[in-house]
């Protein structure tokens, strides 16, 4: 693994790190009690999938949205239709 592979990998971990950990005392303050003893994890793990799918299907149709109107304002050299594609990137992400 290079240098840069290492650092990206820990940037990773670092940021799931702080995110579970925020997520979890998120969870707590809104429900209480003891994850491990709460029944029903399957079923709400299932939706929890669901909405991941969800989320990750919408996020590609976004990309793709964004993708197609900065390669035609780029083909038609058109700055104005660049700009709200642009403006549109900053939006979403």
């Amino acid at each position: 693994m290079t240098d840069e592979q290492q650092v990206h990998i820990e940037c990773i971990v670092s940021r799931f790190n702080t995110d579970a950990l925020m997520k979890y005392m998120d969870g707590q303050k809104e429900h209480g009690g003891d994850l491990w003893r709460k029944p029903g994890l399957v079923a709400e793990a299932y939706k929890e999938a669901v909405d991941l799918i969800v989320y990750l299907d919408t996020v590609r149709e976004q990309h793709e949205r964004m993708k197609f109107l900065a390669k035609a304002a780029l083909e038609k050299d058109d700055l104005s239709a660049l700009r709200g594609a642009l403006q549109l990137i900053v939006d979403r992400l």
